[in-house]
């Protein structure tokens, strides 16, 4: 009787693992789905999401491919039996859950310092807008009316010199076009 539950015990495990394994493995192929979707399809976001060649669908591919690969190895692994290919697994986990807390508490322990970072960068694009690339202007009035938001911080960046553009071309409200619901074309 002990032998049946231990069996039916280490099936349930085995099953449990696999399937936990297989969802990681499709949340990863979903996220380099929509990686290669932003890189490929999301223009008009471009100019806010990198600096550079380093960007965040770049981040999210990569991510993407690490999450799939530990995917594997417990799929494969739990469904095999295959020691090496646990202990790998393990390894892989034990490895990213250290990274994840050790980048949390980094990031907990500097979120001011990050929250400036980001903030002086998105000022100073933004400080390109009405300039001689119009593409980013396009783009950033774009952004700004999908994601509804206007300016770094609110709408009285434009207006109280947080933001320090040139832009002779500012709507009435002192704000570009990308601010207002109805953009005009």
């Amino acid at each position: 009787m002990t032998n049946c539950c231990e069996n039916m015990v280490w099936c349930f495990s085995k099953v449990f693992l696999f399937v936990l394994n297989f969802i990681v493995f499709v949340v990863g192929i979903a996220v380099i789905v929509v990686a290669s979707l932003i890189l490929s399809e999301g223009q008009q976001f471009q100019a806010l999401l990198e600096d550079g060649t380093f960007s965040i669908a770049v981040s999210l591919l990569v991510l993407g491919i690490i999450v799939m690969i530990v995917g594997f190895f417990g799929c494969f692994g739990a469904i095999k039996e295959s020691p090496c290919l646990l202990y790998t697994y393990a390894g892989i986990v034990l490895v990213l859950l250290v990274a994840q807390i050790s980048v949390s508490i980094y990031l907990f322990v500097n979120k001011d310092k990050l929250m400036d970072i980001v903030g002086d960068n998105m000022v100073k694009l933004f400080g390109k807008i009405g300039g001689n690339d119009t593409e980013l202007t396009h783009n950033l009035d774009l952004a700004q009316n999908a994601l509804g938001c206007c300016g770094v911080y609110n709408y009285t960046d434009w207006v109280t010199g947080v933001i320090e553009t040139n832009v002779t071309s500012l709507l009435d409200g002192g704000v570009p076009d990308g601010c207002c619901l109805d953009m005009e074309s």
